[in-house]
């Protein structure tokens, strides 16, 4: 019995896959209520989340690796006064590696900008090959805030692209991603998350998360549609998180999880510094 208590929490503390750490927790949905270095990967707008500096990583396993490390900024959202300015603006950088991609470096420069209760955000991203070529390409995202706790979000990644240094046209197929999330005072957010990669592929993520004190646990499916076959694939993911205020002007956070399919378990880390 013992044994299997300390394998069950292992499990949960190797936690998430490919879709990104706290993404991925949720099995794919809450795009709408990221903060950290997801939010720059799948949802530049949820950057007006941000409250304070953040400085973090993450490291993703899923048959291949991802790392990724970036330094994100609030901007105004900290100071943010209806009586002065009706606006936030957020945006950071951040440095993401994929051996497995043609282009293994890429660098995301991200912009966000709320007018309450809609926000937007826009990623260039400059993806770098090892000779002299490269290429651009640019994410979109839109949302809206309505009684403080539902959250609505459109995310489009890939929406444009081009190359530089070679006349073969930037080839790229956009990602779509609709969102909507609910929080409640107890604690408690649920969500769920549509995408779909045109003539590819559809993804249907119900979420959940439940925070007490410092800690989350995180949990939730996404049902991958094959448009080709119908076949339909389940990827259920599990995760934990904690984060120690050190005082009221900085904390650590720490998200862990993993995800299943098809026989494989993903796993990944991440972990950031919030401070002013």
């Amino acid at each position: 019995m013992k044994k299997t208590i300390i394998g069950f929490f292992c499990l949960i503390l190797i936690a998430a896959p490919c879709l990104g750490a706290e993404l991925m927790q949720m099995g794919g949905a809450g795009i709408g209520a990221l903060t950290g270095l997801d939010a720059v990967l799948y949802n530049p707008a949820a950057l007006v989340n941000l409250t304070q500096r953040y400085v973090g990583g993450s490291y993703i396993f899923d048959g291949g690796s991802l790392t990724a490390i970036g330094y994100l900024e609030p901007g105004f959202s900290e100071r943010y006064n209806p009586s002065i300015s009706p606006y936030r603006l957020a945006g950071g950088i951040t440095w993401v590696r994929d051996p497995a991609d043609t282009h293994r470096n890429r660098y995301y420069y991200s912009v966000a900008l709320c007018t309450e209760p809609v926000f937007g955000g826009v990623n260039l991203i400059y993806k770098q090959e090892k000779a002299k070529t490269g290429a651009f390409r640019m994410d979109v995202a839109v949302g809206a805030r309505f009684f403080e706790r539902l959250t609505t979000t459109l995310s489009v990644e890939n929406l444009i692209g081009w190359t530089i240094g070679k006349e073969a046209a930037y080839k790229g197929s956009p990602n779509i991603r609709l969102g909507a999330s609910y929080a409640l005072p107890s604690g408690f957010l649920a969500s769920i998350d549509a995408s779909t990669k045109l003539q590819q592929a559809a993804d249907i993520s119900l979420g959940a998360a439940y925070r007490f004190r410092s800690f989350a646990v995180k949990g939730g499916v996404t049902l991958t549609v094959d448009t080709q076959t119908t076949k339909v694939t389940p990827k259920p993911g599990l995760g934990f998180s904690y984060t120690s205020v050190r005082d009221e002007t900085s904390a650590f956070d720490l998200d862990l999880a993993l995800s299943y399919v098809e026989g494989r378990i993903a796993h990944s880390a991440s972990f950031g510094y919030r401070f002013h």
